[in-house]
């Protein structure tokens, strides 16, 4: 939102990453670069006759020569964007159109579908849980992935020995026991039939025979 001094504090929050980057002893000041975006919800007051929407501000010189490149500020005037849809041509426009709109969608818009939003899209669903939702989730990610890791090793270190010992056909049996008994367990903390695939390198339908036989 406008606030009172919007620059200034663009300027001071800027410095923060660029004195992050200071290292303690002997040092030769060489940073890498720092960007500074605003999402605007305002226009400056200086440029409200101004249609422009996204200004690119850097260090120059008295011949409006850029004179350090490494310190540069985006504004994104938000206002000032009014395309639709149907009028969205480049990237950049559906980037604008996401970034204005987004709270508003019921679906996901058609012109929308590179991989990109998709994942923007799949990352605002989270945004939307609860504290106790957003705790599950995590909770059941974890979980995932420790059984994951867990069959992944086993599975590694029982083909392995098995054939060290002549004996595949036997740890390949074990080990399939042993996925039963993960899917089951799985299954009971609520993964979906999907991440239990995935975790067991079974189909879909061979999680969902087990399942059905162990209830």
């Amino acid at each position: 939102a406008k606030q009172n001094y919007f620059k200034d504090r663009s300027v001071f929050y800027s410095t923060f990453p660029i004195q992050e980057q200071g290292i303690r002893g002997d040092w030769d000041y060489k940073l890498a670069a720092v960007y500074n975006v605003g999402i605007l919800d305002f226009v400056f007051s200086e440029d409200k006759n101004n249609k422009q929407v996204i200004y690119e501000v850097q260090l120059k010189d008295q011949d409006c020569q850029v004179f350090y490149d490494k310190l540069t500020f985006f504004y994104l005037a938000m206002p000032n964007f009014n395309k639709t849809e149907n009028e969205l041509e480049t990237l950049q426009d559906k980037w604008l159109y996401v970034l204005k709109y987004l709270p508003t969608f019921q679906d996901k818009p058609l012109k929308l579908q590179e991989k990109v939003f998709q994942k923007l899209f799949k990352i605002a669903e989270l945004a939307k849980f609860t504290r106790d939702e957003r705790n599950a989730y995590e909770t059941s990610i974890k979980y995932y992935r420790d059984l994951k890791n867990v069959t992944d090793t086993a599975w590694e270190d029982g083909m392995k020995k098995g054939i060290l010992e002549g004996k595949i056909e036997g740890k390949v049996e074990g080990k399939i026991e042993g996925k039963i008994e993960m899917i089951i367990e799985g299954y009971n903390e609520g993964l979906s039939l999907e991440k239990l695939s995935k975790i067991s390198k079974l189909r879909m339908e061979e999680v969902e025979k087990i399942i059905k036989e162990n209830q």
